[in-house]
């Protein structure tokens, strides 16, 4: 059964992780929000900032999945367990 996982990444290196999962061919997810910020110039910008700052999740069978390269991809330090596989 495929459950996400959460992959620790290097500092600021949220969305290096998360291309080279998916490169790797792994199903992955960075949220990001937006946030509005005001210059000043007077105008506004919106800044796209990581959901969870040092994480992107994962998705796969730990059962049935090679899921040890993960810890390997370049971006990510290392994968968070609930309990030990």
């Amino acid at each position: 059964m495929q459950r996400w996982y959460v992959a620790k990444t290097h500092p600021n290196r949220e969305s290096f992780a998360f291309q080279n999962l998916i490169g790797n061919k792994f199903q992955a997810i960075n949220p990001i929000i937006i946030t509005r910020k005001a210059r000043r110039d007077g105008l506004i910008a919106e800044i796209e900032r990581p959901r969870f700052p040092g994480y992107v999740l994962v998705n796969f069978d730990i059962n049935t999945d090679h899921w040890q390269p993960i810890k390997s991809t370049r971006g990510v330090s290392h994968l968070l367990w609930g309990e030990q596989p």
